[in-house]
């Protein structure tokens, strides 16, 4: 359900479905980079988490950290990003950026990011996208909701101590987002024929 209100508040049926044949999907696993991944993050609440992954970030997206983090939590202020088990996904869109980004970060502790099983969030994957480009965040979304919806794969993930290994793990899962796709383009095509006959 959390997954499937992030999707209803970015686009339409319609939209989904013209976003996601436009081109070639992309990839989870060839965005996340070794030095993108963050172990041992330490924070009292997901503010100063975001701000930790923000200061990372500007250094790759050559974008003031400031202004990431502003719209991070603009973003979260929408809705919450959390999913269960552990997980969240906060997510923002600059101007310019010419391919999108996804960073990880290992939290041990956990942050409070109001998810729906109200669980510390001890995974975040923080994805930056092209201000126009909605098929690369709806896609990359998708992606690691697919991971995650397996409850073991939130554990699990949890037991990789090196960014080689979470790679790994990242890409023996990934065709999994094949049939999510799938998924979703039949769910999107009713959705939208069922609205037509709304009165």
């Amino acid at each position: 359900l959390v997954v499937l209100a992030l999707f209803t508040s970015m686009t339409s049926g319609a939209l989904m479905q013209k976003i996601l044949r436009d081109r070639a999907s992309v990839k989870l696993k060839s965005l996340l980079k070794k030095d993108q991944i963050f172990f041992g993050l330490e924070a009292s609440d997901r503010d100063g988490l975001l701000k930790q992954m923000s200061v990372q970030a500007a250094t790759k997206v050559s974008f003031e950290q400031e202004k990431i983090y502003e719209l991070l939590l603009k973003r979260e202020d929408l809705d919450s990003t959390g999913l269960k088990d552990g997980i969240a996904m906060p997510h923002c869109r600059l101007p310019d950026l010419e391919e999108p980004k996804v960073f990880m970060g290992f939290c041990p502790d956990g942050v409070d990011f109001h998810s729906p099983d109200q669980s510390r969030s001890k995974v975040i994957f923080m994805i930056i996208t092209n201000e126009k480009d909605f098929q690369s965040q709806l896609e990359i979304i998708s992606q690691i909701a697919t991971l995650f919806q397996e409850r073991d794969n939130c554990f699990n993930i949890l037991k990789c101590q090196t960014p080689t290994e979470v790679i790994a793990f990242i890409n023996s899962y990934q065709k999994s987002w094949e049939h999510y796709k799938y998924f979703w383009e039949k769910w999107n095509i009713w959705n939208h024929q069922y609205s037509d006959l709304k009165v």
